[in-house]
């Protein structure tokens, strides 16, 4: 279950941002200090009963609005509804399933190499892991100079800071789910 900070935290901002307000503006609006609405919106903080009253009275919401998780406990996606991000030569299409929030520390997506093809990728956040799952087809993974052959229903992990690339030197398409994972 998601902790009330997180949830309090990501629904502030959200309002914030839709209402196009800047800190200080929600800061006159409620009477709490623009520091303490930062220490909020950054999970910092755990406000108390009081300082939550007066924020959804001064964004004139209910209460529940800032406490309630507005995330579906189902959610399904369809990949017909993600846009997908493609490399330069538009031999890769990367579709994002589920993005990075706070109180989920993981993304997850979906990527489609070309016959042929590669994609050659920065390393990552030195404190993330990924998992790579072969759903389709065979891939290739360059890790730190070691190459690793995955064929499907394969899947493999590694720290996502270490140099990597991924190969399909088959004719085939070659589908791959993978997980980044940040550890705190």
């Amino acid at each position: 279950m998601k902790d009330i900070r997180h949830i309090v935290s990501d629904n502030i901002s959200e309002y914030r941002k839709q209402a196009g307000l800047s800190l200080q503006k929600l800061s006159e609006m409620t009477e709490v200090s623009k520091t303490m609405l930062n220490q909020i919106e950054s999970g910092q903080s755990n406000p108390s009963i009081t300082v939550l009253w007066k924020i959804s009275n001064g964004l004139n919401i209910p209460l529940s609005n800032l406490i309630t998780d507005n995330e579906e406990d189902i959610d399904i996606v369809d990949k017909s509804q993600i846009q997908p991000m493609y490399n330069d030569d538009k031999t890769t299409a990367i579709y994002p399933y589920f993005l990075y929030k706070k109180y989920r520390p993981f993304e997850m997506f979906q990527t489609e190499l070309q016959p042929n093809s590669c994609l050659v990728t920065n390393s990552h956040h030195e404190e993330s892991m990924i998992f790579l799952f072969v759903t389709k087809g065979e891939l290739k993974i360059n890790i730190e100079g070691e190459t690793y052959h995955l064929y499907e229903e394969q899947a493999i992990k590694f720290n996502s800071n270490l140099n990597h690339h991924y190969m399909n030197d088959s004719s085939k398409l070659s589908k791959f789910i993978s997980l980044l994972h940040y550890i705190d």
